[in-house]
């Protein structure tokens, strides 16, 4: 403000916040890339103020790349429970440079490395285990929670798999609980295909045998009891206990109880006790198929259903995102027996010739144009792409669910 009077002239300044006209908007598209053939990605930004966009493409010879903004949202998750902190750090055991590679962005803030994060969900494992072994949701509480034991325990596994370092005593003790639990024959209302209910063994107990099994200490008369009364397991059970079985070097016992189809029964989604949902149950039965039975010819099949599943909502749990991805990731079919050659001409300089997962960042001159990204090898691609910026005023809108194409 300025105010002028005669010999004498005054000038105030008072710094005013201005806030975004509208929140943030993300535009995400993920889509596969035939061998030898390229496809068009959609970078049309032209409802978004162009100082506020950034975009990113994400070429992969994994199929986890169609699926990464399911781990972004999982490695960005705000809170830090036991199963939040769990779903986060698992995919990353295997899909870490993949984690990596989808924080970076030139505006963004770098955060935690994929290594870094499951350092931390160990530690914070460690930090909330009870005296009898069990571990709790939260800091300071005194009461354990049973899915999130087993499924920390199962995280503990994988992680000693791949190399991390995990006290003996942390996971022994885990394990003495789980197999503790198997003693009592509970059951609990279950919940599926919107209004029906009956009776069934909790899914902790089932989820429980095959952790055991899976770290060689098979509980095999609890496994043979639930065998013969499969009227009391559910559908995503059946898939465990089967497995189990597999885990447990029992190949025949395997085939005879493994169901022929994951079909005929959908979980109603529950916030409690084993948070199961449809999802969830579906890729929990593909990932311990993927494990035991690598070649299975339900694998594809229930792979597509959860990845159908996953882009055909917009909220989920933290266990959906997290089995989904890492199950769907985790199929077989795809696996290169030489490294393919990737390419994208969203720029001249972004050539790659190696099998590595890469972005690229086009510059601006790009973005309101198709940007194409090609496979030149025989291999199948999966991309991923977000854009993301604050709508224009003219174009402010309710929050959709458009993804870019790919």
């Amino acid at each position: 403000m300025e105010v002028s009077a005669p010999g004498e002239r005054f000038t105030d300044e008072t710094e005013i916040g201005i806030r975004p006209s509208a929140p943030l908007q993300k535009l995400t598209g993920g889509g596969a890339i035939a061998g030898g053939s390229s496809q068009p990605v959609g970078w049309n930004t032209s409802d978004f103020i162009p100082s506020s966009v950034d975009y990113k493409l994400v070429v992969s010879r994994s199929p986890a790349a169609e699926l990464g903004k399911y781990l972004t949202r999982l490695v960005q998750y705000p809170y830090g429970c036991t199963e939040q902190t769990v779903s986060a750090a698992f995919p990353q055991l295997y899909f870490g440079d993949l984690a990596d590679l989808l924080r970076k962005s030139g505006t963004n803030t770098q955060k935690a490395s994929a290594n870094s994060n499951i350092l931390e969900a160990i530690r914070k494992i460690k930090m909330r285990q009870l005296y009898n072994g069990a571990v709790t949701l939260w800091d300071g509480e005194g009461s354990e929670n049973w899915w999130a034991t087993i499924y920390a325990a199962h995280f503990l596994i994988e992680a000693q798999k791949a190399g991390f370092d995990v006290d003996k005593g942390l996971l022994g003790t885990m394990l003495g609980y789980i197999n503790s639990r198997l003693k009592n024959r509970e059951t609990v209302t279950y919940y599926y295909n919107r209004d029906q209910n009956r009776k069934i063994v909790p899914k902790e107990t089932i989820y429980g045998l095959y952790v055991l099994a899976l770290a060689g200490q098979p509980n095999v008369s609890v496994m043979n009891y639930y065998k013969a009364n499969p009227s009391m397991l559910a559908l995503d059970c059946k898939y465990l206990l089967a497995a189990a079985y597999a885990q447990a070097g029992d190949k025949k016992s395997f085939r005879d109880f493994l169901p022929t189809q994951f079909a005929g029964e959908e979980s109603v989604a529950q916030s409690g006790g084993s948070f199961y949902s449809d999802i969830r149950d579906e890729a929990l039965a593909l990932d311990v198929l993927v494990d035991v039975d690598p070649g299975n010819a339900q694998i594809p099949v229930m792979a597509q259903h959860v990845r159908d599943k996953l882009k055909a909502r917009y909220w989920y749990s933290t266990q959906e995102l997290a089995f989904g991805f890492w199950a769907s990731a985790r199929s077989p079919g795809q696996r290169a027996r030489r490294r393919p050659r990737y390419a994208s001409t969203a720029a001249p300089s972004a050539r790659w010739t190696t099998g590595a997962e890469r972005s690229a960042f086009p510059p601006a001159s790009c973005v309101h144009r198709t940007v194409r990204a090609a496979s030149r090898s025989w291999q199948r691609a999966a991309a991923g792409s977000t854009i993301s910026g604050r709508p224009k005023a003219s174009a402010r809108r309710a929050p959709t669910r458009k993804r870019t194409t790919i």
